[in-house]
């Protein structure tokens, strides 16, 4: 199905791409609402994979007919979480609750890099990863990213993009003045993001969560109360300053993981 094009040079590949050109699907409905600046993946310079990577990333492995860029409200209607739900559970949303969640992303403006990969053929989204970033008072005041949400859809695998997308918001986390930028992965792929120039620090490579079986939105939305709040879901929580109790019959889960980061140079 994927004709490899002979004539890619790395020049032609920042230029194409990387296209943001107006075209959707639904054109005439379409708002083309970008979750950040498009303009900003045409300032990444793509020679600079080889520098920075010591896994071959290049544009000869990408047919003409996908293209990255920033992720769209009409998203919702591409299979945008469609391929998310190949990650992870993404529940029945409507498109509505996309909506709002869009306009929150949206009200939060240079923080989150949404970025998809599409396929311009079928229209959807087929590739997607999000470069976070955090701003600091450590480091004077500097800023750093965080990579997470790395999905391909699986008809589009071994083609590297995977591959691509990191490299892409790595570099996008630099230009952006990030000082170093990580990610959470399984112990099984720290040789595959190894390979991407990312490292365990030493006495510094673990992640450590706490997930509740309820919906835990509803308690970091709530006010900060020591007393037991109602939330309506078979429970109570108290609520304190940096943590809470469940006192229901749910319970809270503990994983862990590895905390990987590519430093930036600063």
């Amino acid at each position: 199905m994927f004709s490899l094009p002979s004539t890619w040079t790395k020049s032609s590949f920042k230029l194409q791409k990387y296209n943001t050109s107006m075209v959707c699907k639904y054109n005439e409905v379409c708002t083309f609402e970008y979750s950040y600046k498009p303009a900003l993946l045409k300032t990444i310079d793509v020679s600079k994979y080889k520098t920075k990577f010591s896994l071959e990333v290049g544009p000869n492995i990408v047919p003409d007919h996908l293209i990255i860029r920033p992720m769209r409200r009409c998203d919702f209607e591409h299979g945008y979480l469609e391929l998310l739900s190949k990650l992870t559970t993404v529940g029945d949303v409507s498109m509505k609750q996309f909506n709002d969640q869009f306009d929150k992303i949206m009200s939060c403006p240079n923080t989150y890099y949404i970025t998809v990969i599409q396929d311009r053929e079928t229209w959807d989204v087929v590739g997607t990863g999000t470069l976070l970033v955090e701003q600091k008072f450590i480091h004077n005041c500097a800023a750093r990213g965080r990579i997470e949400d790395i999905v391909i859809l699986e008809k589009y695998r071994g083609m590297k993009l995977g591959q691509l997308l990191i490299a892409t918001l790595s570099l996008l986390a630099e230009k952006l003045g990030c000082y170093k930028v990580s990610l959470d992965c399984k112990d099984a792929m720290i040789p595959y993001y190894s390979k991407l120039n990312f490292v365990q620090e030493p006495n510094n490579a673990n992640f450590l969560q706490m997930r509740s079986t309820l919906y835990p939105v509803l308690v970091w939305q709530c006010k900060i109360d020591f007393n037991p709040v109602d939330l309506g879901l078979n429970g109570f929580y108290v609520i304190c300053s940096y943590s809470y109790e469940n006192l229901g019959s749910q319970t809270i889960q503990k994983t862990i993981s590895r905390g990987l980061c590519l430093k930036l140079g600063k």
